[in-house]
Formats: structure tokens, sequence, C-alpha cells
């Protein structure tokens, strides 16, 4: 019978109407849920087919989520989708969208280099789009060289990169390509899906609201109610939000079924021209219940067997011979039939097949098999695909300088069968070939296939092989950002060397050290020294003093982040020790950094500089350009920030910028740009903060960066106020836009800062009840908040609004206690908090009784020519005066008027020094 499309025109018809959503610029949503067999992949293939006349630029992506080892490679789909978008169009679905897919290549290539450069050599390998570019004869030359000096870089500095900036730049991409492409991405076996790809699938469909964007997940709904490792399945939170944001976008096959499984029935035989009696629809409608696989297969097998032949004018009808109690009455047993009638030879090509995977490798079955692999393909695409319709060829893949064949079972239920009736020494024996040969074949690139290597040597009960390569499942996990899914690899790989000495001590030593990562980078700081101090203990036993110093640099930052600065001293002390010792650069530069943040923290601010100067020179030396670009941008912070010297802050932050611009490192931009601008700001070069803050702007849009464009918007209302006092308005209106996406992403930092700026303005604009609900507002924030203190203190802040508020007794607390903060950091040599205690004891002075007030004046006098020595810019002098005319609103005799007329006089000076140095 036809294997035609059939019976699903409802289904059709809604995805349509998702789609022509999306073309009108309306990010769409669509799930189709439905067990195996349901016509999941079938009813894509045919939307796809019939869609694709709507626009002829639209484009169509798929992909599938990977089951082996329980946990796949993070990323896997969105991986495969990114590379269908630069140039790999084996998956096309149709040779119209395979066409469509090379020709958007050029696109799509400058699209990655501009907005998303870091994804290169992490989620997609570089030298594949320039081989691709190349192969489509592009002719931007520029084009080219960016991506293979982007490529190269990638090799050579195997730095992580963190998740929010994959996804970042993945969002930023697609939103860029859907301006001239829209897509339709097609994301299959999500029951299947890594923690990561649910992750970054949430994040998408939330942020990309307003694209000309289709998204389709399938799924079998009982795999997701089953959970995953006896928990929660991942995939199943993610619905409910998205369901909640887009409301109800499930198209149930299983439902259907139920409901219309006896029409499928009549229209699948209704295909063909045919005699078939209702007797015969009602019994085969009974036997299969309308599962379309079962329906399909079960028709199949009976034309073969001869149970329905055709007549002379063609017609199908039911033979004499029919016998429905010799057919198989379940799924499984048809294809049990199925496979029975393949000579012993196809049989011996599928057992290897169904072992590698649902998708499976032609080199790979040559090599075992030991036949040529231009006579297996023969096999697999006149035999096994065009007759007896059990695989599909895919397409070719890249891997290093090895081009691979791949085909994949049509239904996954074919390789599942056959891999359940091998034995369990063959599924043994052929696990080790297979990943013998998967090891051969891919020897330069090891790396990328390192979970199916994992997964086949465990299999095959290789436990030395499988932990190497689950370690390096594990890295590359980590170097993603996915420090849960990473865990779970290292966890494996402790738990498949065991307890012997020897060589699985060392790796016990690094695996532990690798756990311990895993949980510094996710906050669990007790579990993370936990974790150091064993593998530390390891690397003392072996007396391998390089796993010992990685160690301790690791122990020494978990410490600190334990608030245990005399521990963390120590350990980094030995760190760095060792590593001068055993003259290893890399570590050592670790160490001393670790060590100035350290430093840092107590007050010992002379001889952190001196180290970051130290490790600036090392990372020349080593020509590491990642660590550089933090060592410039942690001196620049320590002469703004520390030493109010932001002509020197300025020279570092424009190195880092510098070489991050080189290096396509946008993240790093992004912070390089904004701390010119503040330091232009405070400096009191407008034109030049203006000019920064555009550009970083502009930068932190453009990678949907929405950490950055937050405190952009805030230091953005910021400059207006400085620029002009009647900015107000407008400055407000950034800073509410500021709060707004810091709040809906948690930025906890510029929750805090951009609401202490709006409590300002509420107080320039007297408005004293808004004011104390920011106040209000602010305060379960702060507990969470641990970063330095500002000239816009909370503290301080609070005490202003009490004072114009005329609740003095309030104020004068607030006054006390943000003096008695002032104090207890004043030594720091933080420029910002001598302000801070010259503002406090300037309200003090205002609410102190006539005796005492002229002492207490004196002081806050000395005060702040004290803060203004250290850091009189004139920038700093506008906040300054900004916070001092507010305390003067509640100061009626101008018991102030004295410090003002200071300030301004500075100011003035200020801006003569401003105007001169320009």
């Amino acid at each position: 019978m036809s294997q035609g499309f059939v019976s699903r025109e409802q289904e059709l018809e809604r995805l349509s109407t998702f789609l022509k959503r999306a073309l009108n610029g309306e990010t769409q949503v669509c799930f189709i849920n439905g067990e195996a067999g349901t016509g999941k992949s079938r009813l894509i293939e045919e939307f796809v087919l019939q869609s694709e006349r709507l626009d002829e630029k639209l484009l169509f992506t798929r992909s599938n989520c990977n089951a082996q080892t329980g946990i796949s490679d993070p990323y896997i789909p969105f991986r495969i989708i990114l590379g269908m978008l630069t140039g790999d169009n084996t998956n096309a679905i149709t040779s119209q969208n395979a066409q469509r897919l090379s020709t958007v290549l050029r696109v799509s290539g400058r699209i990655l280099l501009e907005v998303a450069p870091e994804l290169i050599g992490t989620l997609i390998p570089g030298m594949g789009v320039v081989a691709a570019l190349a192969r489509a004869g592009a002719k931007e030359r520029g084009l080219l060289r960016g991506l293979e000096e982007r490529a190269i870089a990638a090799e050579t500095n195997q730095s992580d990169i963190e998740q929010s900036q994959i996804f970042l730049q993945y969002t930023g991409l697609l939103r860029r390509l859907s301006e001239e492409y829209p897509l339709v991405i097609i994301l299959d076996d999500l029951q299947w899906v890594d923690p990561a790809s649910n992750a970054l699938l949430f994040h998408l469909v939330r942020e990309l609201r307003t694209c000309p964007i289709l998204f389709v997940g399938l799924y079998r709904p009982s795999d997701v109610a089953a959970g995953r490792n006896h928990e929660r399945h991942p995939l199943e939170p993610t619905l409910n939000e998205i369901k909640r944001i887009y409301g109800d976008v499930w198209i149930d096959l299983d439902q259907t079924t139920h409901l219309n499984g006896r029409a499928f029935v009549d229209a699948l035989i209704n295909s063909q021209p045919n005699k078939l009696s209702r007797v015969f629809r009602d019994v085969l409608f009974e036997r299969t219940g309308g599962h379309a696989l079962f329906t399909k297969e079960l028709l199949r097998s009976m034309q073969e067997r001869g149970d329905l032949i055709q007549d002379t004018d063609g017609y199908w009808l039911e033979s004499p011979q029919l016998n429905w109690d010799r057919l198989p009455a379940r799924v499984e047993g048809i294809i049990e039939e199925r496979i029975g009638r393949l000579s012993n030879e196809l049989r011996e090509i599928l057992n290897i097949a169904c072992v590698e995977g649902q998708d499976f490798t032609v080199q790979v079955i040559a090599k075992i098999q030991k036949i040529r692999e231009r006579e297996l393909v023969s096999k697999l695409s006149r035999e096994l695909e065009r007759c007896h319709h059990l695989v599909q060829e895919t397409g070719e893949v890249q891997l290093g300088k090895t081009v691979l064949s791949r085909y994949m079972f049509n239904h996954a239920l074919f390789q599942v069968y056959l891999y359940s009736i091998l034995s369990k020494a063959e599924r043994r024996m052929l696990h080790t070939e297979v990943a013998e040969t998967l090891e051969a074949l891919c020897n330069e690139k090891t790396e990328m296939i390192a979970v199916q290597l994992a997964y086949h040597y465990t299999e095959a009960s290789q436990t030395q092989k499988a932990s190497t390569y689950l370690q390096l499942a594990g890295e590359q996990a980590f170097k993603l950002g996915e420090f849960n899914q990473a865990r779970t690899f290292f966890n494996q790989a402790l738990a498949a060397i065991g307890e012997d000495a020897g060589w699985n001590a060392l790796n016990r030593s690094q695996l532990l050290w690798w756990i311990g990562e895993t949980y510094y980078h996710t906050g669990f700081y007790r579990d993370a020294e936990t974790h150091y101090r064993t593998s530390i203990e390891i690397a003392r036993q072996l007396k391998d003093n390089n796993s010992i110093t990685q160690g301790l640099v690791s122990l020494a930052q978990s410490l600190r982040r334990q608030h245990d600065s005399e521990s963390a001293m120590i350990v980094a002390q030995e760190a760095l020790s060792i590593a001068r010792q055993t003259v290893n650069r890399s570590l050592e530069c670790s160490a001393m950094r670790v060590l100035g943040i350290i430093y840092g923290q107590n007050n010992r601010n002379d001889e952190r500089l001196s180290l970051y100067q130290e490790a600036l020179q090392i990372t020349d030396q080593i020509g590491d350009v990642v660590q550089k670009m933090a060592c410039l941008n942690n001196l620049g912070a320590v002469y703004g920030e520390v030493f109010g010297n932001y002509p020197k802050a300025i020279e570092y932050y424009k190195k880092a910028l510098e070489l991050g611009q080189q290096h396509h490192r946008l993240s790093g931009q992004a912070i390089y740009l904004d701390n010119l601008a503040v330091s232009y700001r405070n400096l009191g070069n407008h034109e030049k903060a203006k000019s920064y803050m555009e550009q970083h702007l502009e930068l932190t849009s453009k990678i949907s960066n929405t950490q950055y464009t937050s405190v952009a918007y805030e230091n953005w209302g910021v400059l207006l106020l400085h620029t002009n006092p009647d900015n107000i308005d407008l400055a407000v209106e950034q800073w509410q836009r500021s709060i707004e996406i810091a709040d809906q992403y948690n930025r906890i930092e510029t929750q805090v800062d951009s609401r202490n700026r709006l409590l300002i303005s509420c107080l320039i604009k007297n408005q004293l009840d808004e004011a104390l609900q920011v106040v209000e507002e602010t305060k379960p924030l702060l507990k969470k908040f641990t970063a330095n203190l500002n000239v816009y203190s909370e503290t301080l802040l609070e005490a202003i609004t009490y004072l114009r508020m005329e609740k003095l007794e309030e104020a004068s607390y607030f006054f006390q206690r943000a003096k008695d903060t002032a104090l207890e950091k004043l030594y720091s040599q933080r420029w910002a908090y001598r302000y801070h205690r010259a503002f406090a004891q300037a309200g003090i002075a205002l609410l102190a009784p006539p005796s005492l007030r002229h002492d207490y004046l004196a002081n806050a006098t000395q005060y702040f020519q004290y803060a203004i020595d250290t850091c009189g810019w004139l920038g700093i002098l506008n906040d300054a005066l900004i916070i001092l005319r507010e305390i003067q609103k509640a100061d009626p005799d101008g018991v102030l008027q004295l410090i003002e007329q200071e300030l301004t006089g500075k100011r003035q000076i200020a801006w003569k020094n401003r105007l001169s140095n320009d």
C-alpha cells in the first residue's frame, strides 16, 4: 500500500496557522506530542513540504536529541541547527530547503562572526564554516579571513565560555538572521533533551518574542511523565512555563489517533485504488487502533506476504488465503517479521548499526565487517533503504580531516528491537569494536564524540577507556558552562575507575578537582572545598606539584568565597610558592591573581597592585590572552575604584578593549566599554563617556546581553543628569528601564544601584513618599547584595530620606550607621568610603545640638577635604554636590553652606583642569 501522507489535515492546518503568525513577526512555539509510531516525524515532513512556498526565504532546520549514556552532549540539537544555518545541509528535509540553506551561508557566516564569535570552536567547528564558504565560492575574503582567524584562536585558546554568553550570542544570532530569513526550528525527541539544550530552548522562546521564528518541539509524553534518574524530567517545567507564556500550543497525536483512528485507516487504504471491504477495514482498525506506524507496517507486511493482491486493473483485494490469526498482534511482531526476511549479511550489517545507535556510520560498519565502503553503501541504499524501508541516508559529517557517511533507522523502534535480541556477549563485543573503530576514524577529534565513546566503552566494560572519555565529555561540558552536566560525567568517570592505585590515583585527584570546580561555579563553596582538599591530599601522596598547585589555587578561591580570608591567604601563598619552585608560569599567574583578590579583601591594595602587574608580565611571556585581558581589567579597577586614578585606569581598560576586539571577545568588550564610560564620566568628560556608552549599548543590544544592557541604561541615566540637571525625567526613564531588565533577570547589583539612582531622583523632585517606597523595595535585595558600597550608599540615602520627611530620630540613627560603616572600611584605600563618611558627618552635624554643631561641621569639612584630595575629579564632585544639595533641602538655616561653597570651589578647579587636559 502507499506510504503517502493521509488524514492529518487538521494538524497541518494548525501548524500552518502558527507559521503564518510567525511570518508576521510574532514568534511562535508549537509542541507535537505522541508516543512512538504515531506519525510525529511524518507530519513534520509534510508540513515542511507544503509550507516552503509561503516565503522564498523561509528556512527549515531540524535536529534530534540524543539518548546515549542517559545524558547527552550539551547543546546537541542546537549544535546541529547552527551547523545547518552555516553550511551543513545534509539533513535539510527537502531539496529546495537544502538549496536555500546553501544560499544563506554568506549572511549567516557574517552574522556569526559579528554577533556570536564565541560559538565558533565551542558549538560549531570554525574551519567547517570556512570550508563550507569556500565550497560555496564565497568572494568575501574579509569574511573568510575573519572566520579562519577566529577558528584558529578558538583552537589555540581553549578557554571556557559562560552559559550566559552561549545563550545571549545564540539569541543574537537567531534574531539577526531572522531579520533576513524567517526560520522554522524543529527539535525532535525532546524526551531525551540534555539540560543545557532545555535551558537554551526556554531562553530562546522567552527572549525572541517579536521575530519571524517558529519553534516546533516533538516528544513522547510517557517518557517525560516517567521523569529522569528518579527526578522530575527537566522538560516538564519548561513546558509548563511555555504554556504560561504562549498558552495552549500542543498538537496531541495520541488524542487525535484515538478520536480519528478509523478515519486514518480509511484514508490510508484509500490512498491507492482498492476494493477492500468494510469488514477488512473494521478488523484492521480493531487490530491497530489507528496507530500510524503499526497500520502502515501491517499493510506493507500483508502486501509482501500475499495477504493483499492486485487485480488486473491494479486494485487491491483481500486474498482468499488472508488469515488474521497468523498476523502479528503488536507492532513489535511486525518488526520481527520484517527483520526475519533479511539475509544473514544484511542482518549482520544492522546488528552493528543498532549497537552504534539510531544514527550509524558507514565507515564503522565497513571496517568491522571488512567490506568495501562502496559495496556497503550499495546494500544500505538499494536493499535496506529502497527495498526493505528500514534505513535512510542522512548525509555526511566532517570531523577534522575525516568525512563520515551517515545513515539512520527509519524508526527508533527498528533499532530498539534489533538491539534487544542481541545477547549480552554480542553487545559487549560489538560495543568494543564500534568504540575502537570510531576512535581510530576520529583520532584527531575524539573530543567531539567523547560521549559516544564513553557510552560504548562503558557498555563494553572497559572502565579505563570509559573513564577517560567520560572525563573528556565532562571537560567539554564544563567549557560550555554546563557545570551540573559536567559533574554528572565526572562522577560517572570516578565511579568507573574505582579505588585502584597507580594511574587511577592521579585520575581520581584530577576528577575530584573537576567536581570541586563544578561546585564552585554553581555557588556550593563548601562542597567545592571538600573535593579540592581530597584532590590535594591524593596529589601530595603522588608528589604531583602541578596538581597540588592547581588544587590550592581553587581551594583558596573557595575559602575566600566563604569569607575565611586568613586561611585563603595561607593557601594561596603556598600555591604561589610551589608554582614558582616548579616554574609553572601559568599556575603562578593564577595564584598571583587569586592572592591579589584576597589582598584586596584585607586592604593590602599596594601589594595587590604589585601582584597584578607581575601577573600581567607573565601573561605576555606565556601568551595567555584571556588572562591578560583579566589582568588589565583588574589593574584598571584597582587604579580607578580603589585609588581614584581614573586616567591610569583608562589606559588599562583601553588595552583590554583592544585585545577583546582583536580576539572577538564580545562579553569582555562590553565590560571594558562600560568601565571606560564610567571612568570618563567620573572625570567629567561627558562627550567621551557618551561615546563609550553608545558603543556599549549597541554591543549589548547586538549580543542580547541583558546584564550589560541593564547596566548601560543605569549609567546612561547618570550621564544625562550630570550633563544637565533638567534631564532628570529622561534619567528616570533610563533607570526604570534598567530596573525592569534587572528585575526580570535577577541582576542583583544593578537592581540595587538603579533603585538608588531612582531614590535620588525622587528626592530631587521632592517625591518623598515615593522615595521611602523605593527604600522599602531595596531592603530585601540588600540581603543578597554583597558588593562594595558606593557614594550612593543605601544607609546614607535612607538617612537623607528620613531627614527630608522630618523623621529626625530615624535620620539620626541611619546617619550614624552610615558613618560607622564607612569607618569600618575607611582604610581599604577605596575613595568612595571617604565621601561616604563625609556625607554622614554632614548629616550628623545638621542634626546636632547647636553647642556641638561647630565641631561636627569642622569634622565634616575635614572629611570632605580628605575625600577630594583622594579623588576629586569633576564627575565625582558632580555626584557629591547632588547628594549634598539633597541634604541641604532640610537645612533652612544654611548650616551646610560653607561645605557646599568648598565643594563648588573644588568643582570649578576640577572643571578648569578638565578643560586644560582636553
